[in-house]
Parts: structure tokens; C-alpha cells; sequence
């Protein structure tokens, strides 16, 4: 009897985990598509303010272009070595760029680090593979941010001051969690002993085995990352300075701020416009690729 309700249970601790997961896939996907409608009615409504400028045009999507395969490049590295495709990383990777591309502030890695979870079979290594992709690229954009503002001058605008301080905060924590796990390890196992003192066991737990996945990440990939980084940020940034718009310091500020909070402008809807260029033609190659594979496999069997 107590192995059929046990069942039971299970059986509906699956059913209830498939609705959310569904749940969480449709609100996002949603929300994507409620946004990009919304992109192109008011890129249609400011067609005449657009910079098209045949050379800055050709410029932007060569940029946009390496930009977009470094950023895929950068994932793949982070997430080698576990158990998966290159069509199931392909998939995973378009749409949630697509999402990520669309909703503000960036809230559309939250939809990233689920799906890649789920991809690799853990969640919490997903949100930490995602999360140090996030700090990679944050690092390499305030470092050319920072050099552009001694280089050329420009108004450093105080979301750079954000990132920055956002990255230090992370670095000291990076430092700071071995002692800390080992003191509260300690501290729970010898000085409590409760329900609740098992669950905070499990959790810090997840949180040391997410440490030393992202500790060996960074031990043998970060700097390969960290310059690809830089390298597609400093392009991006020498385009935009070739327009003709392009006039002095608060200009190229404005433009970063407005690409990365979300806020629409004539010069932004050309980048994201070139970057969901980008994503389509990456599924069309993806689908060449995952049908050249089956045809492989279908004349093997022949």
C-alpha cells in the first residue's frame, strides 16, 4: 500500500513539474513574441529616422555577424564536455537568444539558464554556466567601455558604474565561498540537526558542486573567452563610430545604455533588426546540418 501511494505521489510530482515546465516555456515564448511585435510596429512607425547608410550597413552586419558567433562560441566552450548535441545545442541556443534578444534587461537569460539546464540534466549548473557567460561578456563590455571613456572620452553612464560594481561583487564572492561552505558546513552539522538544517545541508551542497563546475570552467577557459569577448565588443563599437550619426561622446553612451535596458531607438532597432537576421539564417544552417545528418545516417543503414 505504501509503495502504490509513493507512486502515486511521484507520478504527480511529475505530472505537476511537466505543467510548469510548459508553463514557463509559453510565458517566455509569449512575452517574446508580445515584444517583438511590438519592435517592429515601432520600427515600422520610425522607418525614416533608420541610419541605413549602405557602408555602415555592411559594416554592422559583418559585426553583428562575429558578435553573434562569438557569443554562440563562447556557450558551446562553456557547456563541452556534457551530454549533448550540436543540433540540441543549436536549438537550445537560437531560442533563447531570440528571447534574450527581445525582453529588457536581459530578464531572458533567466529563460536560458533553464533551458540549458535542462539540456545538460542539471538546472543549477545551467544558471551557473549561463551566469559566467553573463560575467564574461559584462567584463569584456566595461572593459572596452572603460577604455573608449580614456581613450575617447566619452560620458560614462552610471549602468556602467552598476556592472562594474556588479562584477566586483561576484569577484569577492568567488573568493570568499570556499571559507565561508566550509564554516557553515561545520556549522550545520555539528551544532544543529533538524529538518530545515538537512535542507540548507542539500542546498549549500548544489551550491559548492555549482562552484567547483564554474571553478574548473575558469581554471581552463576564461581567457580564450574573455579575449573572444573583448574582440566582438570592440568591433561592435568601431561600427557604430563609423556613422554618420555618430557625434562625440553622449552619443555612443546613449546607444549602449538604450541597446542593453531595453529602450527603443531608431539606431538600436537596426542591431537587434541585423541580430534576429543573424538567428534566422543560423536555423537555416542548422536545418541543412541536422538534414544532412539524417540523410547520413539513413544511407549508413542502407
Amino acid at each position: 500500500m505504501k509503495n502504490k501511494n509513493k507512486t502515486k505521489a511521484n507520478i504527480q510530482i511529475f505530472i505537476e513539474s511537466g505543467r510548469i515546465n510548459i508553463l514557463l516555456h509559453m510565458t517566455f515564448l509569449l512575452l517574446s513574441v508580445l515584444f517583438f511585435c511590438n519592435f517592429c510596429v515601432k520600427t515600422y512607425n520610425s522607418k525614416n529616422a533608420l541610419p541605413l547608410y549602405e557602408r555602415y550597413l555592411a559594416a554592422l552586419c559583418v559585426s553583428t555577424l562575429y558578435a553573434n558567433l562569438v557569443k554562440a562560441l563562447r556557450l558551446y566552450i562553456l557547456l563541452f564536455g556534457r551530454n549533448f548535441t550540436v543540433a540540441a545545442y543549436g536549438l537550445q541556443y537560437i531560442k533563447t537568444a531570440f528571447v534574450s534578444l527581445l525582453l529588457p534587461l536581459k530578464t531572458g537569460e533567466l529563460y536560458r539558464g533553464y533551458c540549458m539546464g535542462q539540456m545538460i540534466g542539471s538546472i543549477a549548473d545551467g544558471y551557473a554556466v549561463v551566469l559566467l557567460d553573463r560575467f564574461v561578456d559584462t567584463l569584456a563590455l566595461v572593459t572596452v567601455v572603460f577604455a573608449a571613456v580614456i581613450f575617447w572620452q566619452i560620458k560614462l553612464a552610471a549602468i556602467y558604474i552598476v556592472f562594474a560594481s556588479f562584477l566586483i561583487l561576484l569577484m569577492i564572492a568567488y573568493g570568499m565561498f570556499q571559507p565561508l561552505y566550509q564554516y557553515w558546513n561545520h556549522f550545520l552539522i555539528f551544532h544543529k540537526s533538524s529538518e530545515n538544517v538537512l535542507f540548507c545541508l542539500a542546498v549549500l551542497e548544489a551550491c559548492r558542486h555549482s562552484f567547483e563546475g564554474i571553478k574548473r570552467l575558469v581554471r581552463g577557459r576564461f581567457a580564450a573567452l574573455y579575449v573572444l569577448s573583448v574582440s566582438a565588443w570592440a568591433a561592435e563599437i568601431a561600427v557604430l563610430s563609423t556613422q554618420r550619426a555618430f557625434r562625440g561622446t553622449a552619443w555612443l553612451s546613449s546607444y549602449l545604455t538604450n541597446l542593453l535596458s531595453g529602450i527603443f531607438q531608431p539606431d538600436t532597432a537596426v542591431y537587434l533588426s541585423a541580430c534576429l537576421a543573424c538567428l534566422i539564417g543560423f536555423r537555416i544552417a542548422l536545418f541543412f546540418y541536422m538534414h544532412m545528418g539524417r540523410n547520413n545516417e539513413n544511407n549508413c543503414s542502407l
